[in-house]
């Protein structure tokens, strides 16, 4: 993957993103996007692709509101690019979520937690964070399916 920036080294070609993300941001912006999505799956062992499908759904990619200039929050108070409920995850404690790149590693420390310590399966996991509850349901099935055909698109084993 080739930026055209100055700065950009070869290990950046290795970067993972969705080929839409440019459709919804400039080069720039979809290059620091994927270097905090990459660095935090990568941190917490967690599949970057089923991060990259995760944000699609919470926010398709979207930290800040464009009309509001403010940090993104749904009906429920869920903050930022990954849609973290402030009150109802103990972890948060450690995050500044409304920092974007602080919201992708609490999002990764998630769901590393759901799939290595609680042994969950991808799709309950994804139930977990969608709901608070271990369960699988349409939003962590749609989810999965999506990062299943990616990485199969890819050639690369999926969870």
């Amino acid at each position: 993957m080739s930026w055209g920036m100055a700065g950009v080294s070869r290990a950046d070609d290795q970067l993972v993103m969705p080929p839409d993300l440019l459709d919804s941001m400039s080069a720039e912006d979809a290059y620091w996007l994927a270097v905090e999505v990459n660095s935090a799956a990568a941190e917490y062992d967690v599949p970057v692709r089923l991060c990259w499908e995760l944000i699609r759904a919470e926010s398709s990619f979207h930290h800040i509101n464009p009309a509001t200039g403010e940090v993104i929050r749904n009906s429920c108070n869920a903050i930022g690019i990954c849609q973290i409920i402030p009150d109802g995850m103990a972890i948060k404690k450690k995050y500044d979520i409304r920092d974007r790149r602080e919201n992708i590693r609490c999002m990764a420390e998630l769901m590393a937690f759901a799939l290595h310590e609680r042994g969950y399966s991808v799709e309950r996991a994804l139930g977990w964070y969608n709901t608070g509850q271990s369960c699988e349901n349409d939003y962590a099935r749609l989810v999965a399916r999506r990062y299943r055909r990616w990485a199969k698109q890819d050639g690369v084993k999926s969870i």
